[in-house]
């Protein structure tokens, strides 16, 4: 299972970065034999066994002591770190050698040697003394693996795909706006909010969506005519509002002037403690065009175009009603003592999982291949066919907008010499939404640093990964 690692990613999306390189002829077969009798026990490394991409600058080094005898303890201590297993089995520490110290201390002891290196394994032992100065045996060899040691390393650039009306639809960058009638209504009953918009067509479209919501639901005419209907109170009592609904307006749509009319109907329930029930309640609108030759334009709920009321009554959904004692919709501003959340922030819908993949050839034997990796939102990587680690909805949750999580994974098995194809599923989760809807992956995919026989590197910059 990969190790989990922080670095602040400060742009959109998904990254990644793989990479292949030399390491000592034993990097796969590491593990280490059984420690003698009387050997500590137990070596950790920031409290995990051998972790693959440590991006701590001074990683804390703990062990066990291993003796039953009355009174035992360690007296003193001596860490040696090594590039390899062979040259501490040798006695050389050619990277750091504490020497020793007198101390009982055995849990997080401070890596104290020259600055690491990123992306290398780093192997070390740990030698202790008896009550009576008398030294155990050496504990057996274990590793740490280092990450990529700061975001100057990440290589990988941030690349995207999302479907180009979506993308159109973002840019347009829709506001909430409201009804101006501030007026206190009736807690018992249900209020709709109505708002009226004209707009014109100089051509016959290719196609046209109409996407909205409201707080707790919208329905929506188009020239007088149903296309989208409210939805029904859930017996929880809440609606999921803050993300578009979508219908299809290309067969009604005409050329010449179009009447938008949406009904936002906030339903009246038992008041939660810190959630306003005022007369105003959010809306947002995005009608998306794509014309005949492929071009897109939009037409977005705003302060200027659109009318808007409280509990309109009669035919005001029809272009032929007169609404000149309507007054112009206004921004919406939130209550600010409200639990729900001072912005409703941005109702993009989240779209279908994005699919990338790409192919990249390796001409020399792989000795050791490294996949760093990570997205705002749910990914999962597979190499040749094959699944790339075993997490679930990596790479967890944080608070995308101070910090992005990145996982290492060792895909030395799954890398061949040859052709070779990775591909990356990437998902928005629900509790994704606040932060961010839209879905972008990361990367310049690959850098590959191969290894022949002599074990002399090289290395190239592979091509961008295509959508």
């Amino acid at each position: 299972m990969p190790t989990c690692v922080g670095t602040r990613l400060l742009r959109f999306a998904l990254g990644a970065s793989l990479l292949a390189g030399v390491h000592a002829a034993n990097v796969r077969n590491s593990r280490a034999l059984d420690s003698p009798i009387g050997a500590p026990l137990d070596l950790s490394c920031e409290s995990l066994k051998e972790p693959l991409g440590m991006d701590v600058a001074q990683p804390r080094l703990s062990w066990k002591l291993t003796d039953s005898r009355r009174g035992a303890k360690q007296t003193a201590y001596e860490i040696q770190v090594a590039s390899s297993a062979a040259k501490l089995a040798a006695d050389q520490a050619d990277v750091w050698d504490s020497g020793k110290i007198a101390s009982g201390t055995s849990r997080n002891l401070l890596y104290g040697g020259p600055a690491l290196a990123a992306s290398r394994r780093y192997y070390w032992r740990v030698r202790v003394w008896d009550k009576d100065g008398k030294p155990y045996p050496p504990s057996a060899t274990t590793w740490w693996e280092t990450g990529l040691m700061g975001q100057k390393n990440w290589k990988g650039k941030w690349i995207g795909y999302e479907e180009p009306v979506l993308d159109r639809m973002r840019e347009a960058d829709a506001i909430w706006i409201t009804n101006p009638e501030n007026k206190v209504p009736d807690m018992s009953t249900d209020t709709h909010h109505n708002f009226r918009f004209q707009f014109e067509l100089a051509k016959r479209v290719l196609r046209a969506t109409l996407y909205v919501t409201g707080r707790d639901t919208a329905g929506a005419w188009l020239n007088g005519k149903p296309v989208l209907e409210a939805q029904p109170l859930p017996p929880w009592k809440q609606m999921p509002w803050r993300t578009y609904r979508s219908t299809d307006l290309t067969r009604q749509i005409e050329v010449g002037k179009n009447l938008l009319a949406i009904d936002v109907l906030h339903y009246a329930v038992e008041p939660r403690r810190g959630v306003s029930d005022d007369s105003q309640t959010p809306m947002s609108a995005t009608v998306a065009i794509e014309d005949q030759d492929g071009t897109f334009h939009t037409f977005t709920s705003s302060e200027h175009g659109w009318k808007a009321t409280l509990d309109a009554k009669g035919n005001w959904q029809g272009p032929a009603f007169d609404d000149s004692a309507w007054k112009e919709a206004i921004r919406y501003v939130p209550p600010t003592n409200s639990f729900d959340g001072s912005e409703a922030g941005d109702p993009w819908p989240t779209g279908a999982v994005k699919a990338l993949r790409r192919s990249f050839p390796v001409a020399e034997p792989i000795l050791s291949a490294r996949l760093y990796a990570t997205a705002l939102g749910a990914y999962s990587f597979s190499i040749n066919g094959k699944q790339v680690g075993d997490q679930i909805l990596a790479p967890g949750w944080t608070d995308f907008r101070q910090r992005v999580i990145y996982q290492a994974y060792d895909v030395t098995d799954l890398v061949k010499t040859g052709n070779n194809a990775i591909g990356a599923l990437l998902a928005v989760l629900l509790w994704m939404n606040i932060v961010s809807q839209v879905l972008f992956f990361g990367g310049e995919l690959c850098k590959v640093v191969a290894a022949g026989s002599s074990g002399a590197g090289r290395s190239g910059n592979a091509p961008a990964a295509s959508a």
